[in-house]
């Protein structure tokens, strides 16, 4: 984004990134970004984390954890675009800068 900024090619050349962090929707929403392919954070987290409660469950006997074989994770993504980055639809997706 910077790059293309600094050549001056804005608006010739489309930029299109991963995830929606705060700064770069606010980069989509300028029109300096012209897509995003964001996943769903709050999702990913949830799943690590009742991931991580169901081997320690396991291990309480206190043999070594083993990971299953082979694990797998469907993982929720959106594309962002200017025009539904402030939908409802898109609010899973969005990275937040605080922990409200």
């Amino acid at each position: 984004m910077t790059a293309v900024q600094q050549a001056g090619k804005q608006g010739k050349v489309l930029v299109y990134s991963f995830d929606a962090t705060p700064d770069i929707v606010a980069a989509l929403k300028s029109g300096t970004v012209a897509a995003l392919l964001a996943q769903a954070p709050r999702k990913l987290g949830a799943e690590a984390v009742q991931d991580l409660v169901t081997a320690l469950k396991a291990g309480k006997s206190g043999a070594a954890l083993k990971p299953a074989s082979p694990q797998s994770s469907s993982v929720p993504t959106l594309v962002l675009t200017k025009d539904n980055v402030n939908s409802a639809a898109a609010g899973d997706y969005l990275y937040k800068s605080t922990c409200d």
